[in-house]
């Protein structure tokens, strides 16, 4: 069933309806990460609610924290040159013991209840709904966090590209980098779920569609954008592999 309310879609399941590509990309945790040719700007919609998801398995953390999708990149100016309209979807590292968020999830405010770091896939989702002003974090399709907006903000900006990656984070003169794998990746402009779901292994593009990376390739140095928006990824030291989400 598909419920829309306020622009959002809830009650949405697409289990059965997809069977995931046959590849992923690999990252070793030393140099390896993909980025856009584009500035993140492409990627979001002003005035509209979005969502960014993708499939990711890994085992090993960095000691800090890093980003698995996202604009932040501080390089070496760092801030607010650059960092204006930055999402960053992080991985907590293994120095967070004492804080309790060792392999889970952190973005838009929202700390996920589960650790993502136990060698199996995982769907992860961030939804910031602008229509009903609510963030959401989904672990394998179980809303794990909630939060309020309390004033709406546009994300994206001219200065950063988008990365995707099993964790890569650049902070001023070094970067962090995390190993692992990362499958079927989305972002919308749209909230598509603010109830629990079954995640899909594979997305069809549609008009809410601002970057689809089905990793779908298998090889070469290019991850293209299977929506009509040509937000392709080139990528930088990563592998493709054929460990992929089960259906």
């Amino acid at each position: 069933d598909i419920t829309v309310s306020g622009g959002a879609i809830s009650n949405f399941s697409a289990s059965g309806s997809s069977v995931s590509n046959p590849y992923s990309l690999s990252f070793d945790g030393t140099d390896d990460y993909t980025e856009t040719s584009v500035a993140s700007s492409a990627l979001f919609t002003s005035g509209a609610s979005h969502t960014m998801e993708l499939w990711y398995k890994a085992s090993s953390l960095h000691s800090d924290e890093t980003q698995l999708m996202g604009n932040y990149d501080r390089k070496s100016t760092g801030c607010p040159s650059g960092c204006d309209g930055v999402v960053s979807m992080v991985i907590g590292g293994t120095s967070e013991s004492g804080a309790g968020t060792v392999g889970k999830i952190k973005v838009l405010g929202l700390t996920s209840t589960s650790a993502v770091n136990d060698g199996a896939w995982h769907h992860i989702a961030s939804v910031y709904d602008r229509s009903a002003m609510k963030t959401y974090l989904f672990i394998d399709g179980v809303k794990e966090a909630e939060g309020t907006i309390t004033s709406a903000t546009d994300y994206g900006n001219s200065t950063n590209e988008f990365h995707v990656s099993a964790g890569m984070s650049r902070i001023i003169a070094a970067t962090r980098y995390s190993a692992g794998k990362v499958n079927v990746v989305r972002v919308s402009d749209v909230a598509r779920y603010t109830s629990s779901f079954t995640p899909a292994t594979s997305f069809v593009s549609d008009s809410n569609t601002k970057a689809l990376w089905n990793m779908s390739e298998g090889s070469g140095s290019t991850v293209n954008d299977a929506s009509s928006n040509n937000n392709d990824l080139t990528i930088y030291g990563a592998s493709w592999v054929s460990d992929v989400p089960g259906p």
